[in-house]
């Protein structure tokens, strides 16, 4: 509505939007948060009530934009945010035809700086002292699937909505292991008011380095907080001195940005019955392979079919886009790997088909990721 009474005031109006991002909340009273499930309408498509939805949730920027004319509209393709790999990992949501505007200034503009070592000699992939983390990559996926302890590690259902306490785990070490460097950064021989030409501390807002804990769910943000901060927040509660923390949904997160961004994707979908057998091969074969560890319909002897989320909620392109995109110079995924294997994510093209419909993409966008971080995959359990 306020868009259209701005309108009704101009000659000429230019809109100028990102239709790739969220689009407008449905606050529907029976649940807690918007940033929870919302599935049970998505089932019944010929209701009024879902009808509603879908023109209160459709931007009107968006439908404008892919119904009018080419003379009339643009595409801005170069931005300067995020690193060139981190605009990599959401091109597809635009085409292809995003670009990295930084050249080779990206090197230092984009550092983060950060290198993480295995400590212990737990596993066998990496030894004590191989980085996990180093400053030449900036995008990692965290593997969440299982902890040291051989347990798979499922998603817990909080009302209608979830939380994933192995990835809050994995966050808060992370956070650890970054306040850690930040504070010996300081400690070189650089005057302070030389930070700002210093290839890391450049980074730095009011001597803290702005980093950010993004959730899909609302349930995971507060579980968060309860665990890391006693339910207070990074302003009162100085657990990490050297880092300025903000701990927020993907949703309420839009628009944001920090140079540091770690995202849990929460969902790791349950395996029943199966837990045991899971745990059990793991224990026998060591390591989390493909040749068990299947998304099949169903279980083996030897096998254990793990199931792509269902929820649209998860795979909503726009959530995606928004959560990867945050970053700055170095975006870490938390989530089970093996999970989110085959989860198709249906993208909605700027064009129409020859009968004057949307064109729907249907994109296997999380195993094009795993190809595309290829060397920036870590199994969480190297790290905890």
């Amino acid at each position: 509505p306020e868009i259209i009474l701005a309108c009704l005031l101009g000659k000429k109006v230019i809109w100028v939007g990102d239709h790739r991002q969220l689009p407008p909340e449905w606050n529907d009273p029976r649940i807690q948060t918007s940033e929870d499930e919302q599935e049970d309408l998505d089932d019944h498509h010929n209701s009024g009530e879902y009808r509603y939805k879908e023109m209160v949730t459709t931007a009107l920027f968006e439908r404008h934009f892919i119904d009018t004319d080419p003379s009339l509209k643009a595409t801005l393709n170069v931005q300067y945010r995020m690193h060139s790999t981190i605009m990599d990992t959401i091109n597809v949501f635009y085409g292809g035809k995003l670009k990295a505007g930084l050249d080779e200034r990206e090197k230092v503009l984009k550092q983060h700086g950060f290198m993480i070592k295995k400590k212990d000699d737990f596993g066998s992939k990496f030894l004590p002292g191989s980085y996990l983390i180093y400053p030449e990559k900036a995008v990692y996926r965290l593997d969440s699937a299982f902890d040291r302890k051989g347990k798979y590690c499922m998603e817990v259902q909080d009302g209608t909505s979830k939380v994933n306490p192995r990835e809050i785990d994995l966050g808060i070490k992370l956070l650890d292991e970054f306040n850690e460097q930040v504070g010996l950064w300081k400690t070189e021989v650089i005057n302070p008011e030389d930070w700002a030409s210093h290839v890391h501390l450049r980074h730095l807002v009011k001597e803290k380095m702005p980093v950010a804990f993004i959730a899909t769910y609302a349930a995971q943000k507060r579980a968060f907080d309860r665990q890391a901060f006693g339910g207070g927040d990074n302003t009162t509660e100085e657990r990490w001195p050297h880092l300025d923390v903000k701990v927020d949904t993907v949703d309420r997160f839009q628009g944001g940005e920090r140079p540091v961004v770690i995202v849990s994707l929460v969902n790791s979908n349950p395996v029943g019955k199966e837990k045991k057998q899971i745990e059990r091969l793991l224990k026998k074969r060591e390591e989390p392979k493909v040749d068990w560890l299947t998304n099949n319909r169903q279980s083996t002897k030897n096998t254990v079919a793990i199931r792509p989320p269902w929820t649209r909620f998860a795979k909503s392109p726009n959530r995606v886009n928004v959560a990867f995109s945050r970053a700055q110079n170095l975006l870490i995924i938390l989530g089970n790997r093996w999970g989110w294997r085959g989860a198709k994510v249906k993208i909605k093209r700027d064009g129409k088909d020859e009968y004057g419909r949307n064109v729907v993409e249907s994109v296997s966008y999380f195993d094009e990721l795993q190809n595309q971080v290829r060397g920036g995959v870590v199994d969480g359990r190297e790290l905890l």
